[in-house]
């Protein structure tokens, strides 16, 4: 969207402040022309109308919340080094992916809306290059067992709350 030689994004936090004073300069230019052209004033009832119009266009949406995740990684009780940690949600295909460090410590950046989330802990790997070469092998981690790396197979799901949240993974066989 472009206002006066700005362009507006209207995916970030606060379009819709951001639109809604689109909306008011525009509504504001509208009546000054109007006003200058027919030389006669809107009364009271109809102001209220076009507001509540010009309102109603910006959308009352807003960004949704949206949560952190950290945690720490375990098997056995131990630490869990070099591991992907990954949540995705079900109902929307959202997912926030983190790596473990050597005391099993994970921190997933990316900001995940509230909500049901099913996690999977995998050996972390970076891509071979492409095309993987014939020896090539995937990473392996003794320390994760197979059925954690599946999310149909975890059993691991987590809830997501606006804020900050923690959620630990202690991993058995």
């Amino acid at each position: 969207m472009l206002r006066g030689t700005e362009w507006l994004p209207l995916s970030t936090p606060g379009s819709s402040v951001q639109m809604f004073q689109l909306m008011t300069d525009l509504f504001s230019t509208f009546c000054r022309i109007t006003l200058v052209k027919s030389h006669r004033l809107v009364g009271p009832s109809g102001m209220c109308a076009l507001i509540v119009f010009a309102i109603a266009l910006t959308g009352c949406g807003g960004s949704k919340p949206t949560s952190g995740v950290k945690g720490k990684v375990t098997y056995k009780g131990e630490a869990v080094a070099d591991a992907t940690v990954q949540i995705q949600s079900p109902a929307t295909g959202t997912a926030g992916t983190a790596k473990t460090n050597a005391a099993g410590a994970y921190t997933i950046e990316t900001p995940v809306p509230p909500g049901k989330y099913v996690v999977t802990v995998a050996p972390f790997e970076v891509p071979p290059p492409a095309p993987a070469p014939p020896n090539y092998k995937p990473a392996d981690n003794p320390k994760i067992p197979k059925k954690y790396r599946i999310p149909t197979t975890s059993g691991l799901t987590f809830e997501a709350k606006a804020g900050a949240n923690e959620f630990n993974i202690p991993m058995v066989d």
